[in-house]
């Protein structure tokens, strides 16, 4: 019959990384395991761009008691915290949502500690410290787990101040796998039907969030105008977080360009966003999961993490790139000048 694994994660947000996670971690148990594999998410629906089905965590204990679950998977994605925050998913809802992110983690961990589950923390990231009264939930909740994962050092010291330190593995993000899943040459195809005139190996991927100001758009603009006048390569600015208002962040951008500059306006699945990022020479981005899936086809990049995100530092201190991480935008074009001549990052060796 095979093994029945839950795994949540944030499979309800079209958010590129947190899509990604799903399919990473049921193909990579598939190689492995006889198994099946059921999402779950705050909110049940069709996840976006695959045909399948992740569930509202409301109904995980009903699920359970039909199927009867071998273990509890939860992440990756930057889950373990108690922060929620206001969404808008128009294939949901068109209201703006307040989005249950704890519950990702403490509704399998419930459920798992009722039915004697194995619990097992797929590197998830931990974004911030608990309070005191946070701890001791934590330390609750995952006190009898089988597996404890975190991706970067920055989680695990967190984690580690509610959990046995020795317990806790640090396993990079991963998605740093999918070009094992879905090759190079699987996606040329794809690439060349959303932008029939990019050569590959010829242009430069670049994006932001919202969240940054427009002084900080200028000066990521100035960056790109001085790589496009060094390089030769074709610019393109690609939305990449549809959640995360990166389409109204290139519109803003697209005002600054230059009318040679490309700026995508038609909306992409993840896995177009693969072919795009796959197939170019450097990425520059806000996005962390547009550099992990860069650096996993061989692809160099920066991010720009003017919010110093943990999780961004983390992931570029794994590679022994810090300098990888530019958290000033008027310093955006000397890290890239001291990306641009290096070897891509050796993923083998970590």
């Amino acid at each position: 019959m095979g093994y029945k694994i839950a795994q949540t994660g944030s499979f309800d947000v079209e958010n590129f990384g947190d899509l990604l996670f799903s399919d990473v971690f049921e193909k990579q148990m598939k190689k492995r395991l006889d198994c099946e594999v059921v999402f779950f998410s705050p909110d049940g629906c069709q996840i976006p761009g695959r045909n399948e089905i992740t569930h509202s965590l409301s109904e995980m204990h009903a699920i359970q008691k039909e199927k009867g679950f071998d273990a509890c998977v939860i992440g990756g994605g930057d889950l373990i915290h108690f922060g929620k925050m206001p969404m808008v998913r128009p294939f949901i809802s068109e209201k703006e949502m307040l989005y249950n992110a704890p519950s990702m983690w403490i509704v399998p961990a419930l459920i798992s500690q009722k039915y004697d589950i194995p619990l097992m923390l797929n590197a998830p990231g931990v974004p911030a410290n608990f309070s005191d009264c946070e701890a001791n939930v934590v330390r609750n909740l995952f006190a009898g787990a089988s597996y404890l994962s975190v991706r970067d050092e920055n989680a695990k010291e967190v984690l580690a101040k509610t959990a046995d330190r020795e317990k806790i593995q640090v396993v990079p993000d991963t998605v740093l796998t999918i070009s094992e899943i879905f090759p190079k040459e699987t996606l040329t195809e794809r690439l060349h039907r959303l932008y029939p005139d990019l050569k590959e190996g010829q242009y430069l991927t670049a994006q932001l969030n919202y969240k940054f100001d427009e002084t900080d758009r200028q000066a990521f603009v100035n960056a790109l105008k001085e790589i496009r006048k060094e390089t030769g390569w074709d610019i393109l600015i690609q939305p990449i977080g549809w959640s995360m208002g990166d389409v109204e962040s290139a519109e803003g951008i697209r005002q600054l360009l230059p009318e040679d500059f490309h700026v995508c306006s038609q909306h992409m699945s993840q896995y177009d966003l693969l072919a795009v990022l796959s197939h170019g020479a450097f990425y520059i981005g806000s996005s962390l999961h547009g550099a992990i899936v860069s650096t996993s086809y061989g692809v160099r990049a920066v991010v720009c993490n003017v919010n110093h995100y943990n999780k961004s530092r983390g992931f570029m201190k794994l590679l022994e790139r810090e300098d990888a991480c530019c958290e000033d935008m008027t310093l955006l074009k000397q890290s890239f000048d001291l990306q641009v001549n290096r070897e891509p990052a050796d993923i083998t060796a970590l």
